[in-house]
């Protein structure tokens, strides 16, 4: 059986219609199945194992997921031209074209998007998928509000200067556009280091925690890494409302964390503390110009 077929639970609640991941009455992406499927066939093409397939299309089903909520926290977001900035290989962007929306993917190496775009453009959808290679610490070739939306996961810790970084989201995003920057803290990561997979590292300052990785356990990582660890969220809230942006902490609806604190005496106030240090994401949205 495939991993198409043996699916995943995520994709099935997000996907059904009139359900959303906190109870909402918000449709699924009418595409998914059919993007999921034309994605996996591109990443085949490339020959990857098995457990690279399941990796990468675990990206996919977690961009459904996060889609699904992002349309509950600010409204519908299908339609409209998004960025995807680190796209690897294409997972949230395929998600994001489930959701109706045409991408435009943005790395610093190609990740077999030639075939990406070839398989996605015969889905039934019908939406634009474009690719940018450019190193993201650097000015962005790109036009001035030019984009709805923007995804940045998995890049904030590669980021060296997070104030060049939020003024470049500011200028490619149009008016009432918005954002989703996944956080890189320290503590939701104690138990396997996104990086180099060992337990406990990831609350290392980040030059430490490189020595200790490579020199002392021997893992290697291959992307540069910026030298700071994030242990709260402060860091990127700050940096993307110095830039004129508002930024907002969230936990997923379904964390485990999060609904235990629910239940604790003074609830948000917990809740507030347990994004502070453990947020899954930020959502970034542009005032009107």
């Amino acid at each position: 059986m495939s991993i198409l077929a043996a699916g995943t639970d995520v994709l099935q609640q997000a996907t059904e219609a009139g359900r959303s991941p906190r109870g909402g009455s918000q449709s699924g992406p009418e595409f998914a199945h059919e993007v999921r499927a034309a994605y996996e066939q591109a990443l085949l093409a490339a020959g990857p194992t098995p457990a690279q397939i399941a990796w990468r299309l675990g990206r996919f089903d977690r961009g459904i997921k996060l889609l699904s909520e992002i349309e509950y926290l600010i409204g519908p977001i299908r339609g409209g031209n998004l960025l995807d900035v680190g796209a690897a290989h294409g997972g949230d962007a395929c998600a994001a074209i489930a959701f109706g929306m045409d991408v435009t993917l943005v790395d610093f190496r190609d990740h077999g998007y030639a075939e990406l775009q070839r398989t996605i453009h015969n889905v039934r959808s019908q939406r634009r998928l474009e690719w940018e290679l450019f190193d993201v610490n650097r000015n962005w070739p790109l036009a001035d509000r030019e984009y709805d939306a923007l995804l940045a996961m998995a890049v904030i810790d590669h980021v060296a200067d997070l104030s060049t970084f939020f003024h470049e989201v500011h200028r490619v995003l149009r008016p009432n556009g918005w954002a989703v920057v996944q956080t890189a803290l320290a503590l939701p990561n104690l138990h396997r280091d996104a990086h180099f997979g060992l337990p406990l590292v990831s609350a290392l300052p980040m030059r430490l925690k490189r020595w200790v990785s490579q020199r002392i356990m021997g893992r290697s990582y291959s992307c540069p890494l910026a030298n700071r660890t994030h242990y709260t969220v402060r860091p990127v809230t700050a940096h993307a409302r110095r830039a004129n942006l508002y930024a907002s902490a969230h936990k997923y609806a379904d964390s485990p964390l999060a609904n235990r604190v629910r239940r604790w005496p003074l609830p948000s106030a917990w809740l507030s503390a347990v994004k502070h240090v453990a947020a899954d994401f930020v959502i970034i949205q542009k005032k009107d110009e």
